[in-house]
């Protein structure tokens, strides 16, 4: 990346991250919803679906909170010409919603900050992914997977899928480490 990030303070993983409010927007909700019932066994009930749905945004509150955390322990310079590329891969992306130049800014820097705050971590605390934890990894994946996306699981993806199961490894490795607690009113 041509972007960086410098660090201001240590991380004190021993922080304790709060929730005070959830957040999820319902197209998330659904695509949650979708994603578990291919995944999930098939005579999950609905109460399951529903826990099930409410643990993912549980989770996901919390990684928001501790990234929240994580990005006022650093000072980033974002280099301009990889802010403009990804602003525009995030117009393409949401084409079908309009998104406005602003806000594919906004997200196209939560982007760089994320990715330079995960290989900081990963490198500070040796977190990688093994052959062998690719390869499984891998056949578990495709086997969920529906046929339509399955042609994405060839060897000319291997990279992209290592990082996306790295980026995995990463968030898992942050939910463990900081002790975070759920104060909703």
């Amino acid at each position: 990346m041509k972007s960086k990030l410098e660090v201001k303070n240590s991380i004190d993983y021993s922080k304790k991250i709060i929730v005070n409010k959830l957040e999820s927007q319902q197209i998330n909700i659904e695509n949650i919803e979708k994603i578990l019932l291919r995944t999930l066994p098939d005579k999950i009930t609905l109460g399951e679906l529903r826990e099930e749905v409410k643990k993912r945004i549980l989770r996901e509150n919390a990684f928001e909170q501790i990234m929240n955390y994580l990005s006022l322990q650093f000072t980033f310079q974002i280099s301009s010409s990889e802010l403009e590329e990804i602003t525009n891969n995030v117009m393409n992306e949401y084409k079908s919603s309009s998104i406005s130049k602003e806000t594919a800014t906004k997200i196209a820097q939560k982007i760089i900050m994320k990715s330079l705050i995960f290989e900081y971590i990963a490198n500070q605390n040796n977190i990688t992914i093994s052959e062998k934890e690719f390869e499984e990894t891998l056949k578990k994946e495709k086997e969920l997977a529906p046929p339509q996306i399955k042609d994405f699981f060839n060897d000319s993806n291997n990279e992209r899928l290592k990082h996306m199961i790295l980026e995995q490894k990463i968030v898992s490795f942050l939910l463990e480490k900081f002790n975070v607690e759920f104060n909703l009113k």
